[in-house]
């Protein structure tokens, strides 16, 4: 070989030499929804003394003074491998950082807006403290010196008091101590879940196959709960007890019939708990110009019923004042809770945008020729939509209405789009569909909660707790209540952690509460 030729094989070598460092130092890019971030230089993310300022929340003050009394002003202590909190001490704690899209950090854990808690980016940081790889706590980074805590899906505000700690003085927390261990962050971390579940029911005798006299429901709520490992009682109430963002509402079902009997029609009422029946603000008062030149019986049923919205069916039959024909109703409407006397509903794209007026036109354009209604625009169909139980999970389905000659006929399509947080604020099914029927074939509809511990299935004739324990169904039912036949759920609002017990407080001091055995 050559001068040239050796020099040349050099200068190669040289080169791939300094390519592969500067390579092996370049930052590969990582999905920014959840990237896994190093530890750098064995740095303590959260290292010093910290105190826990305010509670962060959207609930009322009076649902949320006893966190917020319990815990602000409190003191956290951080060095490289200890984690301290009012008087208790972790060792062998190991912190992970990970960068998470924001609004899908917060998409079931917190209903407020997320400006309210001074995040303003796109991604967040996420450090999780754990201690012998058993969870303690999340941390948010706002800042060096300031950081937001997630204690079991509560948010306070977390602030820098001193930068180093060279002594923890708190009382240690056994490695052993398995039971110990297990009460102390079970108290204050996902041990705990409770639902509200609503339930509609037809009355006896109301199931008639004529359509002349529509069925007539009623409606009571489940209280369902899970804590320190041990189901509650299954306590019921009547009406619909619901868990808004601006506290507890009671919604209900009213039948109105004139003084000759010959009308009669269903009124949703709905108001805070905090007013007294007499001051209930949104009530349903009837449409005079609706009975006009009608006689006969109009039925509105909840098929859903959440935090801003509810689902109903408007069904009615009976004959016209001058002719004596016959007249039929059955349409669907979505109101809002806060102003259920309102006729017609809001449209679809009102929650679900330009996507669900779209499938409506689709809809239209594929019904046959003999279906197509008669002069309805685009608005009306957008109003008639619904929220229905499938599998586990909510659908939207759309009905156009094609009247003809008085009867109501009507065609019923999917909407295949998710319901939005508008809409359903949880809709998560941690086992498969699959999974839940091969193991329960009876199963019509199952409901599981965000700390994944429990799941709650409904049979036809029943309503079953099951655990869930890495994952999978318990062998049998911890707890099985009876149902009545033809029952379908409305409603299911999960709280969990400290939450459970203040629903479970407010749930039997603002209602009559049965044991279901």
């Amino acid at each position: 070989m050559g001068k040239y030729a050796f020099k040349t094989v050099c200068l190669i070598c040289c080169a791939l030499f300094m390519l592969l460092n500067i390579s092996g130092c370049a930052e590969t890019p990582i999905d920014a929804a959840e990237k896994i971030v190093p530890p750098q230089n064995n740095l303590v993310p959260l290292e010093g003394r910290w105190v826990i300022m305010n509670h962060i929340t959207e609930e009322p003050a009076d649902m949320h003074k006893q966190s917020e009394e319990q815990w602000e002003g409190r003191i956290m202590e951080f060095t490289k491998d200890t984690l301290a909190l009012d008087g208790l001490r972790w060792d062998g704690v190991s912190y992970k950082i990970k960068v998470v899209n924001t609004e899908e950090y917060f998409l079931y854990k917190y209903k407020g807006p997320i400006e309210g808690m001074g995040i303003t980016s796109k991604d967040i940081h996420v450090i999780t403290a754990s201690s012998t790889d058993k969870f303690l706590y999340e941390f948010i980074k706002i800042d060096d010196n300031k950081f937001i805590l997630n204690m079991d899906n509560e948010f306070f505000r977390l602030e820098k008091i001193m930068d180093k700690v060279e002594v923890l003085s708190q009382k240690r927390v056994p490695d052993t101590d398995e039971r110990n261990l297990h009460v102390l962050i079970a108290q204050r971390q996902t041990s705990a879940s409770g639902l509200l579940l609503g339930i509609r029911s037809a009355e006896p005798g109301s199931n008639s196959a004529d359509a002349a006299f529509p069925p007539k429901y009623s409606y009571s709520t489940l209280w369902i709960s899970w804590a320190y490992e041990k189901p509650g009682p299954i306590l019921r109430a009547d009406g619909i007890f619901l868990a808004r963002k601006s506290g507890f509402w009671r919604v209900q079902v009213k039948e109105n019939k004139s003084d000759d009997g010959n009308r009669v029609e269903d009124f949703i009422e709905a108001y805070s708990i905090s007013k007294k029946d007499e001051e209930a603000a949104y009530e349903d008062s009837g449409d005079p110009f609706f009975w006009k030149y009608k006689e006969g019986t109009l039925r509105k049923s909840i098929l859903y019923i959440g935090n801003d919205y509810i689902s109903v069916k408007k069904i009615g039959a009976g004959k016209y004042k001058d002719s004596g024909k016959n007249w039929e109703q059955n349409k669907l409407v979505v109101l809002p809770v806060d102003n259920v006397s309102n006729r017609e509903g809001i449209k679809i794209s009102d929650v679900m945008g330009s996507e669900g007026r779209i499938s409506v036109e689709r809809a239209i354009d594929a019904l046959p020729e003999d279906y197509m209604p008669r002069g309805l625009d685009l608005w009306t169909h957008e109003q008639s939509f619904a929220l229905f139980r499938k599998t586990g999970h909510w659908f939207v389905k759309g009905r156009i209405d094609i009247d003809e000659g008085g009867s109501s006929r009507y065609f019923d399509y999917n909407i295949n789009l998710i319901p939005p947080r508008e809409l359903v604020a949880y809709d998560i099914l941690h086992l498969s569909w699959t999974e839940i029927k091969d193991k329960i074939p009876e199963a019509l509809d199952a409901f599981t909660s965000p700390n994944e511990d429990i799941a709650v299935i409904v049979t036809k004739n029943s309503i079953m707790l099951y655990k869930i324990d890495s994952g999978r169904l318990s062998e049998g039912p911890i707890k099985k209540v009876g149902l009545e036949t033809g029952a379908s759920v409305v409603m299911a609002e999960w709280s969990t952690g400290s939450y459970v017990s203040k629903w479970e407080k407010i749930f039997i001091r603002e209602n009559d509460v049965k044991e279901m055995k």
